[in-house]
């Protein structure tokens, strides 16, 4: 899922670290740029996505190569406006969808965005990463979302709606995939059987240690990180 470093990337957003693959996540934060979707509340070119997507085919198989073994993945939550783009590039997958209280979620946006040193480190992630003319369009869109809503980071139902929209466009993908559901909840309160269901789902056989370390992993602040 990436090296140690890029694992542990951006603590300022969770404590515990994000766990996100900085190739992939760079590739789907340039990729929503691009069509101009970031600074928008709800993504609204697909098109555009799949456009730029199928630009950089040689660059995401490339990419795969390099990452592909056995057994292998990546998780970071802006794939899910990519996957189902990404799914042919793809050998076998199986898909772990993690659903965790759209009212968490919430708490946690609100818990950044309110404050400042997040929002700088957030900002500098787009100075880095963007071009001017990006960071332009990008700009624009916060503007124009605020004037037509108001500010979102204030209004929880707002916010609980849009994640609620993603968890549905994330199940409709996966509906005729090998996937399997994985609530927050139940995984911090029931860890052992959780952990036993994805083990027979990806089909390996963990050592005592490696399912020691996974449970481990788990930690009961999750939850309202």
């Amino acid at each position: 899922m990436g090296t140690k470093n890029d694992l542990n990337d951006r603590n300022f957003l969770n404590k515990f670290g994000c766990y996100e693959d900085l190739d992939f996540f760079l590739l789907n934060f340039r990729i929503l740029a691009l069509a101009g979707e970031l600074g928008r509340f709800r993504i609204q070119n697909d098109k555009k996505i799949e456009y730029l997507i199928k630009y950089q085919s040689q660059y995401i198989k490339n990419l795969i190569k390099k990452k592909e073994t056995s057994l292998w993945g990546w998780k970071d939550p802006s794939t899910v406006y990519t996957i189902p783009y990404f799914h042919n590039y793809l050998t076998s997958p199986h898909y772990i969808c993690l659903h965790r209280n759209p009212n968490d979620i919430v708490d946690s946006i609100l818990r950044v965005a309110n404050n400042f040193p997040n929002i700088f480190s957030i900002i500098f992630i787009y100075i880095r990463f963007l071009k001017l003319r990006t960071l332009i369009k990008i700009g624009f869109n916060f503007f124009y979302e605020f004037l037509k809503k108001g500010n979102p980071t204030r209004v929880r139902r707002f916010l609980k709606d849009i994640i609620i929209t993603i968890y549905k466009k994330i199940d409709l993908f996966v509906d005729d995939k090998k996937h399997i559901h994985v609530n927050l909840d139940d995984l911090v309160k029931n860890s052992s059987e959780i952990i036993e269901q994805l083990i027979d789902f990806i089909e390996i056989k963990p050592s005592k240690k490696q399912i020691s370390q996974a449970l481990s992993f788990i930690h009961p602040e999750l939850i309202k990180c």
